[in-house]
């Protein structure tokens, strides 16, 4: 299954044809619920035939708005059986970019959630083409329009549970994937169904993804991690998979013990939270042989006797960058450039290749159709922008070095520059957050009276470990460069975040919960 066909890329093909030949296989465990391979598609084709029965035809647009739970499983994959493009809805979201995302992806039918309706009804004015709801869990008052037609979720089970006679196409349409939108409006990817499962294949390639094999993620379901790398990849070759409902640092390996988890996800942020909790006698003895994604880190590979697989890419690419099963990348690089599916370059501002060592931004273009995003859905002058000189411009910087490794060095928008020196945050971060004391932190720009910027750390301290700025400022002067050190310190008692987990910078920029910070100048 490792080398599925092109043409037979197709979501709604590929789970028929694992209920067909693994039906009484274990497939998926979410909520304290198990479903194997022949009971899922069950469930996915009666969903699929309950979206037909309300008026839904293969070519449009399904938004889910659920937090990690059967019912989005059910409702995400039944919409593909029958042709319909999901749009995943990030559960945090309300007000005006809860309604751009609705209107931009022409949403016509929603899944929600009952907590979520009163989101809904606050922008459902702004909505002309929504026109009917089904909602999961009790209703009660809302104050949705009338013109609103409403469904009770549960009664999908009594649709049926035939195949439907036209499974989708490798280019047709799947899903309408979000980005974060934290330099301007949230751009919806266009994904086809030979996207998401070639995302899959690489992962299930560079995972050694085995049928014996059981994946653990506690990413959200909107996500193209949980969705596409967890559930579709696990899919791929007929293992197992468990959903839980969030990310808890404390209950993260009690989670893999349990299941027995041999490959888990992560994102760069959790690893250090992780490495954060109390140690145990028992840290070695877990399950996991790998986890997926997270940058290389010695400390972590010994103490949890795991690989982690260090790789770059986005949701409207795919794995970019990685270091294939037998290869071994120089420590902070994320592999080589992954050349059975993508090209790869780090170029200049007027997309000029870059020489080895010279930090640029990543482009990359697929090597086969349909590999990548088609465009940013209703946004042509974005795709046009994004696709420019033929290239896909990711926003990320980055580096090679001689011998073909990729470095990540930060997003564009995140870069830092000070004094004529550039600085990533990402590396920033990284070394205050060795520090024993700090459990996260989070770099920053602020105006320099000098011109450029002065760096800003925000700092979360590790419970009941106190740590004053002075301390930390020459924790700083003794592991980094003097042009790196923070200007300002603040501390905090969390960071905002996304249900993802990424950090939201913009918050911090904008001073929003600001605690008590600390000026080095000001302190000599």
């Amino acid at each position: 299954m490792h080398d599925i066909d092109r043409a037979e890329r197709s979501v709604g093909r590929l789970l028929r044809r694992m209920a067909e030949r693994r039906p009484d296989s274990p497939f998926l465990h979410c909520a304290g619920q198990s479903w194997s391979y022949g009971a899922f598609n069950e469930q996915a084709n009666r969903f699929a035939s309950f979206l037909t029965e309300l008026g839904m035809a293969a070519g449009d647009k399904l938004a889910i708005m659920l937090p990690n739970s059967p019912e989005f499983l059910f409702a995400w994959l039944g919409a593909s059986k029958a042709n319909i493009a999901y749009v995943p809805i990030n559960t945090e979201y309300r007000g005006a970019i809860l309604a751009h995302q609705l209107n931009l992806a022409d949403v016509g039918t929603m899944v929600i959630g009952a907590q979520f309706l009163d989101r809904l009804a606050d922008v459902a004015a702004q909505l002309p083409r929504l026109k009917r709801v089904i909602v999961h869990g009790a209703t009660g008052a809302t104050g949705l329009p009338g013109h609103l037609a409403r469904h009770d979720f549960a009664a999908f089970a009594a649709a049926s549970a035939r195949e439907p006679a036209l499974l989708a196409r490798h280019d047709d349409a799947f899903a309408i994937s979000y980005t974060s939108g934290t330099t301007g409006p949230s751009k919806g990817a266009l994904t086809t169904n030979c996207h998401v499962l070639t995302f899959a294949l690489d992962f299930v390639k560079l995972t050694e993804f085995e049928p014996h094999d059981r994946l653990y993620t506690c990413m959200p379901l909107f996500h193209a991690v949980a969705s596409w790398l967890g559930v579709l990849a696990t899919m791929a070759v007929g293992g197992q998979c468990l959903v839980v409902e969030r990310f808890s640092p404390g209950r993260y390996f009690d989670d893999v013990r349990e299941f027995s988890a041999t490959i888990g996800h992560t994102i760069f942020s959790m690893v250090p939270l992780l490495l954060k909790q109390p140690e145990r006698p028992d840290d070695a003895k877990t399950t996991l042989r790998c986890i997926y994604l997270a940058q290389r880190n010695k400390t972590f590979e010994e103490r949890f006797n795991c690989k982690i697989h260090e790789v770059y890419g986005q949701s409207e690419t795919g794995i970019v960058t990685c270091a294939w099963p037998g290869e071994t990348a120089p420590q902070g690089s994320c592999g080589h450039a992954n050349t059975e599916t993508y090209d790869v370059q780090i170029v200049d501002d007027v997309d000029n290749e870059v020489p080895a060592g010279t930090v640029g931004e990543f482009v990359v273009r697929p090597r086969q159709p349909f590999n990548m995003m088609n465009q940013y859905y209703n946004m042509p002058q974005q795709t046009v922008e994004a696709f420019r000189n033929l290239w896909f411009h990711t926003g990320d910087n980055g580096r090679m070095d001689a011998d073909g490794y990729f470095y990540f060095v930060d997003r564009k928008k995140d870069a830092l520059r000070r004094r004529g020196e550039n600085i990533s945050s990402y590396e920033l971060e990284s070394v205050i957050n060795q520090h024993d004391k700090v459990l996260e932190c989070a770099a920053i720009a602020v105006p320099s009276p000098l011109g450029e910027d002065d760096v800003k750390v925000v700092v979360v301290l590790r419970p009941g470990q106190p740590l004053s700025a002075q301390e930390l400022w020459a924790h700083c002067q003794k592991h980094m460069p003097r042009f790196w050190i923070p200007r300002y310190i603040e501390f905090r008692e969390n960071l905002p975040r996304t249900p993802t987990q990424k950090v939201e910078k913009y918050k911090l920029r904008g001073g929003e919960n600001a605690g008590v910070t600390y000026d080095l100048e000001a302190h000599g």
